[in-house]
């Protein structure tokens, strides 16, 4: 006789209160029986190979085991379970995952668009720079221009009045002439015409 095993006591006290197919009602409760019962079950459990508490296929044997089915029921649920956990936790790490790229594209965006915004700005300022600048150098340009036409009037005027004061000079220094008191304070020409000796005389 094999030895008896856990199992082998879990199937005695389960069993006992099963009538068996193959015994006769008085036969149940005697303990020949039970434990030849109980040997039967686990050769045929070595035989189909299960391990742990999985039983062994009721259909060979002819015998329902409905506890260790719901058992082993319970263990798939379980197991399901843990499962369904298990994706569940994967799944919120991928979308937890997946919001952080959408965000960090949001923030690479916005960052771009800041870029970009503060370049154009400076683009901007860059422009209005260079038009105040060119304004400047066109009102500057004008009034040297202004400045030019009038230092030549100027000196066309001065190299006129110069002309006629030599002319005038040569001419009263030609005939003698005395020069009138108001031309001589306001016509050095003629004061370097009285330096040379003409005459000066008072106007009426």
């Amino acid at each position: 006789m094999n030895r008896v095993t856990y199992r082998t006591i879990y199937a005695l006290v389960f069993f006992s209160t099963l009538p068996l197919p193959s015994l006769s009602q008085e036969n149940v409760n005697q303990l020949p029986g039970l434990l030849k019962f109980a040997n039967d079950y686990e050769e045929k459990k070595i035989k189909q190979g299960i391990e742990g508490n999985q039983p062994y296929n009721s259909d060979l044997s002819g015998i329902q085991l409905p506890q260790l089915k719901l058992k082993m029921l319970n263990r798939q649920i379980q197991a399901l379970t843990i499962n369904e956990r298990q994706y569940k936790i994967r799944l919120q790490q991928q979308e937890r995952e997946l919001l952080q790229v959408k965000l960090n594209k949001i923030n690479n965006d916005l960052l771009f668009l800041l870029n970009k915004k503060n370049i154009q700005q400076k683009l901007k300022q860059q422009e209005e720079l260079k038009q105040q600048v060119e304004d400047a150098l066109k009102k500057s340009n004008s009034e040297n221009l202004n400045l030019n036409n009038n230092i030549k009037l100027l000196s066309q005027r001065i190299e006129e009045s110069e002309k006629a004061q030599k002319i005038a000079i040569e001419q009263a220094l030609a005939t003698k002439q005395p020069i009138p008191v108001e031309q001589l304070k306001n016509n050095e020409a003629l004061k370097q015409a009285y330096a040379a000796g003409l005459p000066l005389v008072k106007t009426p």
